[in-house]
């Protein structure tokens, strides 16, 4: 990689960008526990055909990647798809709604933590999965994919009639 002498990224400018697509502002798209914040249990199992999700799967997706890309982090093994890569809530009930957006709160914390004390070393290392890829490739993916499901967000909130997130 050609970069000019001392010019580096390292986690804390990863995990700063963590927050601001999970909590704060950023010029793409409404941070996504804003997405989330005032959403009735309703609204978050809500598909808008047979076969599609619902914000409440895609939540739950995304709690999936974070729990794989930590998994990653800390030198352990990734987690089974089904313990929640898309897999449907228990029980549509608020409490267990309530739950699931406090549980994507927490994973959200520990994976700004765990980026944060990353070196520009270890991002520019290979993932310890045995793939052709550098740990920077799987945070920097993980960010592109959290932009993508905010956008998915945003727009079943649109077509449920709901306000507009920035």
């Amino acid at each position: 990689m050609d970069r000019p002498a001392g010019d580096t990224c390292t986690g804390r400018e990863l995990a700063d960008l963590f927050q601001r697509f999970g909590r704060g502002r950023n010029y793409w798209h409404g941070p996504i526990e804003a997405l989330l914040v005032d959403l009735a249990v309703e609204q978050a199992a809500w598909t808008p055909a047979p076969g599609r999700h619902s914000i409440w799967q895609i939540v739950r997706h995304m709690i999936f990647w974070r729990e794989y890309v930590l998994a990653q982090l800390r030198g352990l093994p990734p987690p089974e798809p089904a313990t929640g890569n898309w897999s449907a809530p228990p029980a549509a009930h608020d409490a267990a709604w309530q739950q699931e957006k406090e549980r994507y709160g927490r994973i959200h914390q520990e994976l700004v933590a765990a980026v944060q004390s990353l070196t520009a070393e270890q991002l520019l290392s290979p993932t310890s999965w045995g793939d052709d890829g550098r740990l920077y490739h799987t945070v920097m993916g993980l960010l592109a994919h959290d932009s993508y499901h905010a956008g998915q967000i945003a727009y079943l909130r649109a077509l449920q009639g709901l306000t507009l997130v920035d």
